[in-house]
């Protein structure tokens, strides 16, 4: 494996509905694999993680990261909400 990158995706957002979790996803550069990855929120320590892992995004290999609160209550309207995924990418050998 080479070329080692780190790619960050912050989503920020005011909430318009109640939902009970949120999330990012950070996409890696084209011809590079996601190998791991990780995430947070400005309202830690009040989320916890959801679900982390790989994926595609428009054919590119990602990280996703969803949080929500701990007792599964929804976030409230109007709510400030920042959410960040982090991607380790590598080239990877054909």
């Amino acid at each position: 494996m080479s070329g080692y990158e780190i790619v960050q995706k912050l989503e920020a957002f005011t909430v318009s509905f109640a939902f009970r979790t949120v999330g990012a996803t950070a996409v890696c550069p084209t011809g590079k694999v996601a190998v791991g990855g990780g995430g947070g929120s400005n309202l830690e320590p009040r989320l916890h993680l959801v679900g982390s892992g790989p994926g595609t995004d428009n054919g590119n290999s990602s990280w996703f990261v969803s949080l929500g609160r701990p007792d599964g209550s929804a976030f409230a309207v109007g709510e400030s909400v920042s959410v960040s995924a982090r991607a380790v990418c590598v080239n990877v050998a054909s």
